[in-house]
């Protein structure tokens, strides 16, 4: 039997085809807590992204890189 697709999976299958590079890591929704506000949490990562100076690819990879290291001496 065929699957059947409907027209939203088709159009969503269109723009994936046409998206330039491969997405590995999905956006991140931040939420209100009792220490700071979704907008404050998501100032404060952007400050630091701009800090660093690259672009977000890079300071994404670059902060993992810094975790990992970090997990290995603990």
């Amino acid at each position: 039997m065929t699957d059947q697709l409907t027209p939203q999976q088709r159009a969503e299958q269109t723009r994936s085809a046409k998206r330039k590079g491969t997405p590995t890591f999905s956006a991140v929704r931040f939420s209100d807590s009792e220490q700071a506000s979704a907008a404050d949490k998501k100032a404060a990562i952007d400050a630091v992204i701009n800090r660093f100076g690259g672009t977000r690819e890079a300071a994404l990879i670059a902060a993992f890189e810094l975790l990992e290291d970090s997990l290995k001496i603990n």
